[in-house]
Order: structure tokens, then C-alpha cells, then sequence
């Protein structure tokens, strides 16, 4: 895939904010990152949990969305999360994942569209979910 990013049509959705994109799927993970960078985004990625752990050490006073898929070996994205939002509890997170889940899952409700994107999903909604999720109070 190329280095730069990719350029969305028409009015999608922007930002300058800063995301973290765990994703263990590398073509997936790909694609969400140029895309979002071609929105504007500042993004981060990771192709797991320890990965976003690394990244989240040295970047976390900046990084104000996780997109997270839900089912990855090792730390699922809903251990991930917790262990994040317990460091800095007004992060905002969208989980993602393509298994069938029942939308409570360890406690946390998933909302199709709010913080939970299944798969297969179309990248502008998904651009569309996070614009409306980091402009959410709290």
C-alpha cells in the first residue's frame, strides 16, 4: 500500500485528532489508516494489543479515539480498552469486529454506529462514526 495518504471523495468527514487503529487484519489496518489520514486524522497503529500498549506509553496525552477491533489474539480490544480508559477515562472508543456478538459484551452495551462498527462495513460510516463519536461530550 502507499506511504501517502489517501484522499476521501467529496464531504467526508475530517479531523486533525489523533487516533490509535488496532487492528490485527494488516490489509484492514491499512486501509482504515490511509483513509483516516486522508481525512486528516493524526493517526497510530497497531497490529495488537501489546503493540497499542507500546504506542499508548509514549503517545497517550495525544491520542483521543481508540478503534479497536474486538477479537485478537492474546488481549481482546475490550481488555485493551479497559486497561486505557482506566488511565485516561474520557478516551473515546469504537470496537470493531466481523464475529457475532451479543451487542453487551463484559459489561460494556456496543451501539452499531456509535462504538461498535461490524464487519464488513463501509469506510465512509465508519469515517462517519468516528467524526460523530470524538464530538461527543464526555
Amino acid at each position: 500500500m502507499p506511504s501517502q495518504s489517501v484522499k476521501p471523495p467529496g464531504a467526508w468527514p475530517t479531523g486533525h485528532e489523533t487516533i490509535l487503529v488496532v487492528e490485527d487484519e494488516t490489509l484492514l489496518r491499512e486501509l482504515i489508516t490511509q483513509m483516516l489520514k486522508g481525512c486528516g486524522f493524526d493517526v497510530l497503529s497497531a497490529d495488537s494489543g501489546k503493540a497499542a500498549r507500546a504506542i499508548w506509553r509514549d503517545s497517550r496525552h495525544r491520542i483521543e479515539l481508540l478503534l479497536t477491533d474486538i477479537v485478537m489474539p492474546e488481549m481482546t480490544g475490550l481488555e485493551l480498552a479497559a486497561i486505557l480508559q482506566a488511565e485516561r477515562p474520557e478516551l473515546k472508543i469504537i470496537f470493531m469486529s466481523g464475529h457475532d456478538l451479543d451487542l453487551k459484551v463484559e459489561g460494556t452495551a456496543l451501539i452499531e454506529g456509535v462504538n461498535f462498527m461490524p464487519k464488513p462495513y463501509q469506510i465512509r460510516k465508519l469515517a462517519q462514526a468516528i467524526r460523530e463519536r470524538l464530538d461527543q461530550a464526555g
